[in-house]
């Protein structure tokens, strides 16, 4: 069998700084090494969703698909509060602004 590739760098930031998801996988005849590493701000996870056996893989795609779940439902919490917190922090500054410091 010949060996199947995917590999995907993407950078997080638009204009500068080097956070970045790099997404790999490779498929041979006894395994399936796949992993999804991102980095941001000096810091860096590696997520593993590797497998050596048949009844590992479908296991590993679930792993996935919940970590993808969570990540649209975080998304989604706070889209949903956007307003909520904006209205909060212009509400800090304020007072911020009406104290003076002697």
């Amino acid at each position: 069998m010949k060996e199947i590739k995917y590999h995907s760098r993407k950078f997080l930031n638009k204009k500068e700084g080097m956070a970045a998801m790099e997404s790999s996988a490779e498929i041979t005849t006894y395994s399936v090494y796949s992993s999804v590493t991102i980095s941001d701000c000096n810091r860096q996870v590696t997520l593993d969703f590797s497998s050596y056996q048949a009844k590992d893989y479908d296991v590993k795609i679930e792993k996935l698909r919940f970590i993808m779940d969570e990540l649209f439902k975080l998304e989604q919490f706070l889209l949903d509060n956007k307003d909520k917190f904006v209205k909060n922090l212009k509400a800090t500054k304020e007072k911020l602004e009406k104290v003076q410091i002697v």
